[in-house]
């Protein structure tokens, strides 16, 4: 493909790619690509080699894969494996306003995003991901602070028409009640990572194609109504929880752009009307099916 659209947690983006380049996506991808949509951002895909963007400004510098800098009003985010010896992989540049930006991608890992290519990689036919980690997640993580979204570290749930998100840090159990859950009267939209945006006057749940071990991906929405904060336990107990606390560990499970003050201001905001808008508990549970008949029955009294 020369072009595709994707739309993650309500939010269209066009992709296209010059040249020799050719797209591809995962299978769990796939299951995101949309035709006759508007599109919220659209990413031109270019091959190498980049521009040489000497007046960048530093805004943060990982200790991992990426950093994050500020050049004539843009954001540019470069990647670059921390190994010895590495080369910048893959560069993109975007606006402020987070309408369109243009990413530059090497496949060979053996030069540099800013030098010209071999010869027979300019007229070869090369097939490429766009949407690989981390770039995808920070791309995302900031297009969702904009438009009153976050990503959260959790299983979500369409059980009969309402969402159920179940947050919580790796090993909290998510891909646990995924397998549980799955299957009966329940739909999986994700078991690692779910979208919570705000429309209207109601909380929206997105499954993502970021899934866990249990390989749940959905792109299905539902309304937001319960969520759960995942604590393993001898025996199956849920407990409400004050808003402050509900907030802060809910910050913990989530993906906020915390290297970029407006986007964290909005996210915070988010977080604070989330909290006061849908009830949220503890879920102290046992690992086994004997959990789903206490979330069932916690549903039904509610």
């Amino acid at each position: 493909m020369k072009e595709l659209k994707l739309e993650i947690g309500g939010i269209t983006i066009r992709v296209a790619s010059a040249k020799n380049l050719y797209l591809k996506v995962d299978p769990a991808h796939e299951l995101f690509l949309v035709q006759d949509t508007q599109c919220d951002f659209i990413l031109q895909v270019n091959s190498p080699p980049a521009p040489n963007w000497q007046s960048k400004e530093v805004i943060y510098l990982s200790k991992g894969l990426w950093s994050l800098y500020r050049i004539e009003g843009k954001f540019l985010i470069i990647l670059c494996s921390p190994a010895p010896g590495s080369f910048p992989y893959q560069a993109v540049i975007f606006d402020e306003g987070l309408k369109d930006g243009e990413l530059y991608i090497q496949p060979t890992n053996n030069y540099s995003v800013f030098d010209l290519p071999p010869p027979t990689l300019t007229t070869t036919p090369i097939l490429i991901n766009p949407f690989t980690y981390p770039l995808e997640e920070l791309l995302m993580v900031m297009l969702l602070s904009r438009r009153s979204g976050l990503i959260i570290h959790a299983c979500g749930i369409n059980y009969n028409g309402r969402g159920i998100l179940f947050a919580g840090t790796s090993g909290a159990g998510k891909s646990t009640l995924a397998n549980i859950c799955g299957g009966k009267d329940m739909s999986l939209l994700s078991d690692d990572r779910i979208i919570v945006r705000s429309i209207g006057d109601r909380f929206w749940m997105y499954g993502t194609p970021w899934h866990g071990d249990a390989r749940a991906c959905s792109p299905e929405r539902v309304p937001l109504e319960k969520i759960y904060l995942l604590r393993h336990d001898y025996e199956n107990q849920i407990v409400p929880l004050p808003i402050m606390d509900a907030a802060s560990r809910l910050l913990v499970c989530s993906f906020p752009p915390f290297y970029e003050k407006r986007g964290m201001e909005d996210t915070l905001d988010l977080l604070e009307r989330l909290v006061k808008h849908v009830a949220v508990f503890e879920l102290r549970f046992v690992p086994d099916d004997s959990v789903l008949a206490s979330i069932k029955d916690h549903l039904k009294n509610e």
